[in-house]
């Protein structure tokens, strides 16, 4: 499934996976398909939220001072782009808090 995104907080331990589910185009043409919150339910994960959220849940931690970020290598690297625009606009010194790889 494309377009997921999956964060392990290890300050707090916790699991994230968020996504966009399934459009009522996209049943039609596919069939009924499982929600992300149904698929990372089935690998232990109980954190879900779309796109949205993740923005939302990105601008938080980037805000926080203790918050460091490594991005790991993407299978599509256009992808490191969408996290970083999607945390919003933070100020330079906060840039140094992520890391790509």
């Amino acid at each position: 499934m494309q377009g997921l995104t999956a964060i392990i907080d290890v300050d707090s331990g916790e699991e994230y996976v968020f996504g966009n589910d399934f459009t009522i185009e996209d049943i039609v043409w596919m069939g009924v398909l499982p929600t992300i919150k149904e698929l990372s339910q089935s690998v232990g994960v109980q954190k879900t939220g779309n796109n949205e959220e993740l923005n939302q849940y990105l601008k938080r931690r980037i805000k926080n001072l203790a918050a460091q970020f490594t991005i790991f290598p993407l299978i599509v690297p256009s992808m490191k782009l969408k996290y970083l625009t999607g945390a919003g606009d933070f100020m330079p010194n906060e840039a140094k808090k992520i890391r790509l790889h």
